[in-house]
């Protein structure tokens, strides 16, 4: 799997909690108006630890985006430094191609 592809699925996987703890939310908004019951301490609690597991996915995920971005920067740099190598090469082998052709010319005898 291709490492944005993993990203990707990541994040969706954030979202997914993200979307189910919304909806414990408002339904904590109901009941705990309406009632007052005596667990509400601890599932209260329990979906302030699921917003902090969803703070450090999304942290973890960020991370790991940047060294994607980070490793294709590198590669680019990489390919472009490939690529102006060549181009130097080419260049030189005109340039002494161009020489040669000078020399040749100015060894001919003249007529």
């Amino acid at each position: 799997m291709h490492p944005v592809d993993e990203l990707e699925n990541r994040l969706f996987a954030v979202w997914e909690k993200a979307t189910k703890l919304e909806l414990s939310v408002y339904d904590a908004m109901d009941w705990f108006v309406e009632i007052r019951p005596i667990g509400a301490v601890g599932d209260l609690r329990k979906m302030a630890d699921g917003y902090l597991e969803i703070a450090c996915d999304l942290d973890a995920i960020s991370h790991d985006l940047e060294a994607e971005i980070q490793q294709c920067a590198k590669w680019g740099a990489e390919a472009a430094a490939q690529i102006m190598e060549g181009v130097a090469e080419i260049e030189r082998d005109r340039c002494t191609q161009r020489l040669g052709e000078i020399v040749q010319m100015s060894r001919k005898p003249k007529k």
